[in-house]
């Protein structure tokens, strides 16, 4: 269990107090294990960091489902919670397997909070308890002979969530393919039409609001 795994930290300054590092964490104990994705998750945390927050609030739909399998998943369930570890926050995320759930749960600190219901359903009444930081949608398998189902699935959750985010929240979607399918050409639409420019362009898409 990788929580049971607490490495050193390290510091950047802000301001005269000190805050935790995650980059060199994620370096170290991650990069390795996440192919595809492992620009992708750097350059997120990258984003974050840079807010020089005390607290941060992770919403995540899609929760980590097999242990162990980093590059075929990401993982990223276990990786939001070492991060609002290292800085202080919570994770929020939903999925609709509760066996899944359960494998997350069994694998994160009490910083992080799991539904097990629908996700758009969950967006809609969810209330934030402080201002979301990411906004992380990978919840819909993605068919590559089929992409539409989840790609619409994705942009059903932007919709629930929309009211709710801020200026400068991160929204990231991910399994995506350059010119080809992937979870978020619905929501890359969207972005594109409302001037929002993309700041992360790989296997995964993102955005700042």
């Amino acid at each position: 269990m990788l929580n049971e795994d607490k490495p050193a930290m390290t510091t950047v300054q802000q301001q005269g107090s000190v805050l935790t590092s995650f980059l060199p964490i994620y370096d170290q104990h991650y990069a390795r294990l996440l192919g595809k994705r492992r620009a992708g998750f750097r350059r997120i945390f990258e984003i974050l960091e840079q807010k020089l927050q005390s607290s941060y609030l992770i919403v995540e739909t899609g929760c980590a489902r097999w242990e162990g399998n980093w590059e075929g998943d990401g993982q990223s369930t276990l990786m939001w919670d070492h991060f609002v570890r290292t800085f202080k926050g919570d994770v929020c995320t939903v999925d609709l397997d509760p066996k899944a759930c359960k494998m997350a749960q069994s694998h994160v600190s009490q910083s992080t909070h799991i539904w097990n219901m629908d996700s758009v359903k969950f967006l809609w009444h969810f209330q934030p308890p402080q201002p979301i930081d990411l906004l992380y949608l990978d919840s819909f398998d993605l068919d590559l002979k089929n992409p539409h189902p989840s790609a619409l699935h994705h942009i059903k959750e932007l919709c629930a969530i929309m009211p709710k985010l801020r200026k400068g929240t991160l929204v990231a979607v991910d399994d995506n393919f350059p010119n080809g399918p992937g979870k978020g050409v619905y929501v890359a639409e969207f972005m594109a039409n409302i001037g929002v420019p993309l700041v992360i362009n790989d296997y995964q898409l993102a955005w700042i609001l």
